[in-house]
């Protein structure tokens, strides 16, 4: 069984290096006037790939900023498309073993602690079942490998591209993977080009029925329909008391939309397409310019907490 490097991410942008205090600055010029000062009125959902991780892993920024906003009481919430068993590495490379994370797009919401048994506890899931979308995909995409998100691992019509799945994964009989619930099905086309395999899906109506993101590469996730990063913020910024004016969503994908709309601050990175930028109120920098610490270390200076530089 292959493992994949789980600091598989976007490439860098290609931005120039900016000074990490002028981006600072900027996103302080940006906060709304009616952001809460205290913590615990603050709710931050931060996208992992391109955001908080570059190819080589978290900056030594981002790992610091990002254990200061929790010790300050900010709600820190990882967000991302990566299923459980993708986060865990990211949680583990950002130095804490504590706190929550919203998996899969929105249908899959867990609680990191490391008194439960594997130190995780799955609190919410949405799931779906597979043979709703199955046919439709696969009638314009027939060559295209399917995965099947379970527990955090993967059933799979056929091997992935070597490297590409650091979860564990199981090859099922086809009939056996219809039969199947999901919070999450990959469609896999790796022959194909981004643009025509976003098409094919179109072609499908899948996005009709359900919530279709496509990647970076010929990588789409398929989740429930109304399950996504937004929605489950949502939840838990209303279960931590977070009123709507303290919260804040970074990141850098389509997946991403959703929630940057939906906070009173969504702050697109530098590395963003001009599509997802147009989605947000703010544009910081890319991340190998450490954006998204940049966001963190202004909200701590919103709040009046000194922030590491370094």
């Amino acid at each position: 069984m292959s493992k994949r490097n789980p600091f598989l991410t976007p490439p860098p942008s290609g931005e120039k290096p900016r000074p990490f205090r002028e981006v600072v600055d900027d996103v302080i010029e940006s906060l709304p006037q009616d952001l809460p000062t205290d913590p615990q009125q603050l709710l931050i959902g931060l996208d992992i790939d391109g955001t908080l991780l570059t190819p080589t892993g978290a900056t030594p920024r981002v790992r610091s900023l990002y254990r200061a906003v929790i010790e300050a009481g900010i709600h820190t919430v990882i967000a991302s498309g990566r299923t459980l068993g993708a986060v865990r590495p990211i949680v583990s490379q950002l130095g804490t073993d504590t706190g929550v994370s919203v998996c899969s797009n929105g249908a899959v919401i867990a609680q990191w602690d490391p008194h439960c048994e594997g130190g995780v506890r799955v609190v919410q899931t949405c799931e779906f079942r597979v043979d709703e979308v199955w046919d439709r995909v696969l009638s314009v995409l027939p060559d295209a490998i399917i995965g099947v998100e379970k527990d955090g691992g993967f059933f799979i019509s056929d091997f992935f591209p070597e490297g590409e799945l650091i979860e564990e994964h199981w090859v099922l009989p086809i009939e056996q993977l219809r039969q199947k619930k999901t919070p999450n099905l990959v469609v896999r086309a790796p022959q194909m080009s981004i643009e025509q395999f976003s098409a094919a899906l179109d072609d499908s109506q899948v996005r009709q029925t359900h919530e279709v993101f496509v990647g970076w590469t010929s990588w789409a996730n398929i989740g429930p329909l109304g399950c996504t990063k937004a929605r489950a913020l949502d939840d838990l910024a209303r279960q931590y008391g977070v009123p709507p004016q303290g919260t804040i969503a970074v990141g850098d994908g389509s997946n991403d939309v959703p929630m940057l709309e939906w906070a009173a601050l969504g702050v697109a990175m530098g590395g963003a397409d001009s599509q997802v930028r147009s989605h947000a109120q703010h544009v910081t920098a890319a991340v190998e310019n450490d954006g998204a610490a940049a966001v963190m270390a202004a909200l701590l200076w919103h709040c009046g907490v000194p922030f590491p530089s370094a």
